[in-house]
């Protein structure tokens, strides 16, 4: 099981990246706070406890140049997975038709709360 959480907007956040996933052996948590640790819980030990512990991110896995803020709010493997669409010329995931939905979901939300009633979606603009 894994959750993927992501916000420009979220409250005490700018651009947050959050990735956590669980298994029967264990689990980690990745976020884009502290781009430099994964949080983990391997093995019987970590289990049976409940136990996360703070190790660093194996250095093949990071940047070369993790300076710039650019680098550090753009993690490397959005900007490859976009060359690479690019060069063989595939479609990214999500698209901009995943997008749109999700615009027009957010904006159900926004007329749902401020009128306090369902919206049935697709929205008839």
């Amino acid at each position: 099981m894994g959750t993927f959480v992501s916000s420009r907007y979220g409250t005490g956040h700018q651009n947050y990246q959050r990735l956590e996933v669980y298994g029967e052996q264990g689990a980690l948590i990745y976020s884009v706070d502290d781009v430099d640790h994964i949080q983990v819980a391997l093995g019987p030990a970590f289990v049976k406890e409940r136990v996360m512990t703070s190790m660093p991110v194996p250095r093949r896995f990071k940047s070369s140049d993790e300076s710039s803020h650019f680098a550090r709010q753009n993690r490397p493997g959005i900007i490859h997975a976009f060359i690479e669409a690019i060069l063989d010329d595939k479609e990214m995931q999500p698209n901009f038709e995943d997008g749109l939905r999700n615009q027009e979901i957010l904006e159900a939300i926004e007329i749902s709360a401020h009128e306090r009633r369902w919206v049935d979606l697709p929205l008839n603009n």
